[in-house]
């Protein structure tokens, strides 16, 4: 079963009384309970019929009770259980919490709609899940699939009376990188990309070019990609790069301490060079990787050690103006990513 016959069956009316739930969408399962929630009568006794518990942190007794309690003014009452421990490595520590619940199933409170949340890397479907679905439901909350995502991100434009094409819509879930192999990012990160990106065009027509100054698919990625830009000269890509992370709102003084962590890289990596130290010595004496070494090195011979010495007393001169008066930084460091790129 799935997100949407869960969905269903709770406006329907006929969601079971037992769920074990496999979370790899929080977005979508956060969804899931909010219906629950809505589909209690709230005539004022919803906190004693809606129950949430940590499957680690709480008193087993505590849930039993909750789950075995009949509900206040109402005919039915929820109780949740978050992080369930149904990885193969835990079932031997939590045996015992397993067992108390398991022998609930048979003869089940019928006013009690139980939801236990797994929210780990892989379910082991033993004895306890296979008891799950002989008396319940066991519910995959899976991550959006191309497709989908892009009709939650018309749908998202549509709230804000913006219709958007297929293929708009479709290269926005790909700048969001959700849909990449081992992606970390959720249905949240997306919405947050995408009110981002609603908040920033106001009544401008949207295009992919817009799209694509706008939104950030990685923000270390993208300071990479810009200090990769200032390293090699090149002030067009760099400055492009350095408004587009502005757009989307990440923070200057973070960018501003990344830079100046590679001017200061770049001046040892100098030095080292000018002291002609080897590269397995230099790399001890700063502290750095193979790969950062050779790719800083590459970057040396377009600087003068003279001038990553002004580069770096400039740098101290802007958060000193930041931190005593009301000086612009997205301005001064602008001016300084268009000094050290030029």
């Amino acid at each position: 079963m799935d997100y949407l016959d869960l969905l269903k069956k709770i406006d329907d009316k006929t969601i079971k009384n037992i769920n074990l739930i496999q979370v790899n969408e929080p977005y979508l399962y956060d969804l899931l309970i909010d219906s629950l929630k809505a589909s209690l009568k709230d005539d004022g006794f919803l906190d004693f019929n809606f129950n949430q518990f940590d499957f680690e942190k709480s008193d087993h007794r505590d849930v039993i009770s909750a789950i075995e309690t009949l509900p206040m003014f109402s005919d039915k009452k929820i109780v949740i259980i978050d992080r369930m421990g149904l990885e193969k490595d835990k079932l031997s520590k939590n045996k015992d919490f397993l067992d108390e619940l398991e022998g609930l199933f048979k003869d089940f409170n019928p006013s009690t709609i139980l939801i236990m949340a797994f929210k780990g890397e892989k379910l082991f479907k033993g004895k306890f899940v296979k008891q799950v679905v002989k008396y319940g439901d066991l519910v995959e909350v899976e991550r959006l699939n191309r497709s989908q995502l892009t009709g939650f991100i018309k749908k998202a434009f549509a709230k804000n009376k913006m219709k958007l094409d297929n293929n708009v819509a479709d290269f926005i879930g790909q700048k969001t990188a959700y849909l990449e192999k081992d992606s970390k990012k959720t249905l949240y990160d997306v919405e947050n990309e995408l009110l981002k990106l609603i908040n920033n065009l106001g009544t401008r027509p949207l295009t992919k070019e817009e799209i694509d100054y706008t939104m950030v698919e990685n923000y270390d990625e993208n300071i990479f990609h810009l200090l990769d830009a200032i390293s090699e000269k090149n002030a067009s890509q760099a400055i492009y790069l350095y408004r587009g992370m502005l757009r989307a709102n990440y923070d200057p003084f973070r960018i501003y301490y990344m830079v100046l962590r590679q001017i200061r890289n770049l001046i040892m990596v100098r030095d080292s060079q000018r002291r002609r130290l080897s590269k397995q010595t230099a790399m001890k004496y700063i502290g750095m990787s193979s790969f950062e070494y050779d790719k800083l090195t590459s970057h040396t011979k377009r600087f003068k050690f003279s001038q990553l010495e002004d580069l770096h007393a400039r740098c101290y001169d802007m958060e000193k103006k930041i931190k005593t008066s009301s000086g612009d930084m997205d301005l001064l460091l602008e001016l300084l990513i268009v000094r050290m790129a030029s």
